[in-house]
């Protein structure tokens, strides 16, 4: 084999390795950003739902004041 058919088979293996890599390389991305979020979003639901405890609690303690 000469020098061009190495340059071609040199071609031919980084095409293949963009086209297989690029979609496994965006997958595995979005499945990191995907499981950030999800964390992210239970942390948020979790703070909301705390501090409508801790807010209904302040109103009943206010309403108990009044009465």
């Amino acid at each position: 084999m000469g020098v061009v058919e190495w340059v071609a088979v040199g071609v031919i293996l980084v095409a293949g390795a963009l086209f297989v890599g690029f979609p496994v390389g965006v997958a595995v991305g979005y499945a990191w950003r995907d499981r950030i979020s999800r964390a992210r979003r239970a942390s948020s639901l979790i703070r909301q739902a705390r501090r409508r405890a801790e807010l209904e609690a302040a109103a009943v303690a206010s309403a108990r004041q009044v009465s």
